[in-house]
C-alpha cells in the first residue's frame, strides 16, 4: 500500500531504505506476471480458429448435419478464447496499475532521500 509523503518523512533512514528495497522487489515480482506477446498471439489464434471452425461448420451444415458439430466446436472455442482474453487483459491492467502505483511511491522515496541528502 502506498505511503503519503508525510509518512515517508517520519521514517528513519533505515526504514526508508527497507521500504525502497521492498518497492523495488515488488516491481521485480509484478513485471514477469504481465502477459507476453506469444501468449496474446496464442489467444488470438484460438479466436481465429473458432471463427474458421464456425464458418466452416455453417457451410458444411448446408450439406451434412455433421457441420453442426463444427459450429458447436467453433462456437465453444470462440467463447473460450474471448473469455480467456478478457481475464488476461483484466489481470494485465491490474498489474500495470499496481506497477504504476509502486513507481509513484518509488519517486516519493527518491525525493525524500534527496531531501535528506542521502543521494544526489
Amino acid at each position: 500500500m502506498a505511503m503519503a509523503a508525510e509518512q515517508l518523512g517520519n521514517l528513519s533512514d533505515a526504514e526508508l531504505n527497507d521500504r525502497l528495497r521492498e518497492m523495488r522487489l515488488t516491481v521485480g515480482l509484478l513485471g514477469p506476471q504481465i502477459e507476453t506477446r506469444k501468449e496474446r498471439r496464442n489467444r488470438t489464434m484460438k479466436v481465429v480458429r473458432g471463427t474458421v471452425l464456425t464458418a466452416g461448420g455453417l457451410i458444411a451444415a448446408t450439406i451434412d448435419s455433421l457441420g453442426l458439430l463444427l459450429v458447436l466446436l467453433g462456437g465453444w472455442d470462440w467463447v473460450d478464447g474471448i473469455s480467456g482474453d478478457a481475464k488476461a487483459t483484466n489481470k494485465d491492467i491490474a498489474m500495470r496499475r499496481r506497477i504504476s502505483e509502486v513507481n509513484a511511491e518509488l519517486d516519493l522515496i527518491e525525493f525524500e532521500l534527496r531531501r535528506r541528502h542521502l543521494i544526489s
